[in-house]
């Protein structure tokens, strides 16, 4: 099985690394184009192959999951979080679904998705990057964020799905 499992990390690495942009494409559509890449347009990074790469330990001697994170960090984080992806999809891509569909900073298109976060918390604490973990893990527990239940719109209590993300009108929320 560990043959098998070094096979998927080398092509992990050719294939599922976007050098240009420093951080883990998040798939090839049908067509073979790359999702999540640095020649996108639009949902050029997305939040859920930078921290489940980085917690398989994918290039870890090569320090891919310190560039993700870094990447994260430079376009993902907001006040709340890390959004799922940079930037929002502007208008439906077939080819993507529904992750298109809805608008900019909202859902699948661009909010901090609550359940992800953690991910990224437990990735960048792997990293040794306990700071940036805790600091994370802040932007949206609620006990760290009650002052904020207004902006947010919920009991001081609710850990929210999604908070929306910058490009949605209701920001925060």
């Amino acid at each position: 099985i560990e043959d098998e499992v070094d096979k998927i990390e080398k092509a992990t690495i050719e294939y599922g690394f976007d050098y240009e942009g420093g951080y883990f494409r998040r798939a090839y559509d049908a067509f073979s184009h790359p999702v999540g890449d640095s020649t996108c347009e639009e949902g050029k990074i997305y939040i859920e192959p930078q921290g489940f790469c980085t917690l398989a330990g994918i290039g870890k001697e090569k320090g891919l999951g310190k560039k993700a994170i870094a990447a994260c960090k430079e376009y993902l984080l907001d006040d709340w979080g890390m959004e799922i992806l940079y930037p929002p999809y502007s208008h439906c891509h077939v080819e993507l679904g529904e992750i298109s569909s809805y608008p900019q900073g909202v859902k699948e298109n661009g909010a901090v998705f609550n359940h992800n976060n953690p991910w990224m918390v437990l990735a960048m604490a792997y990293e040794g990057d306990k700071e940036g973990a805790f600091d994370l893990y802040r932007r949206n527990a609620p006990a760290y964020i009650e002052e904020h239940s207004d902006i947010h719109r919920t009991e001081p209590y609710v850990y929210s799905q999604m908070i929306a993300g910058r490009a949605s009108l209701s920001y925060g929320q």
